[in-house]
């Protein structure tokens, strides 16, 4: 009978491979410990080396690190937001002959020059260019907070003091 890929012969070569080649390997001693699991020796034996592995896959890191982009980002946008807006316009237009009894007119054709200057009287956007600094300064005490919680769980797991 096939196997799930459609094969017998795949399904003959997985019925070769004995059970305990494809579970996990567990500690077989009773010496064997939690640091002993946590603490690898080789290149990831180094404190600091796995405390860059936790900061890449702690999802509240990653949570925190996206916060504070997005807070950047979002000052960023305020900022660009004050910017003055000027706009300069040019225009063709043709008008075709109208022979019409009531109101003839003559065929026509018109250029168009334009320069628009907004006045921001009330746009300075103090409170919103506060709030997103407020707003970043908070998403950096969050993130240093989540690193320094990292550090503390894998000195915790490591029995580091």
């Amino acid at each position: 009978m096939p196997c799930c890929c459609g094969s017998a012969a795949a399904a003959a070569r997985l019925r070769k491979v004995p059970f305990a080649a494809l579970t996990p390997s567990l500690p077989t001693s009773p010496a064997s410990s939690l640091r002993d699991n946590l603490y690898p020796s080789g290149p990831y034996a180094a404190p600091g080396r796995l405390m860059e592995i936790a900061e890449q896959n702690r999802a509240d890191l990653k949570a925190a690190e996206l916060s504070h982009t997005l807070s950047q980002k979002n000052l960023a946008l305020v900022r660009a937001s004050r910017a003055m807006e000027l706009g300069f316009e040019v225009g063709y237009s043709y008008n075709t002959e109208v022979r019409n009894e009531i109101a003839p007119a003559p065929a026509f054709n018109g250029l168009t020059f334009g320069v628009s200057i907004p006045l921001k009287f009330s746009s300075l956007n103090r409170g919103e260019r506060a709030a997103a600094e407020a707003s970043v300064s908070q998403a950096e005490h969050y993130l240093q907070a989540a690193r320094l919680a990292a550090a503390a769980h894998l000195q915790a797991a490591l029995g580091v003091e």
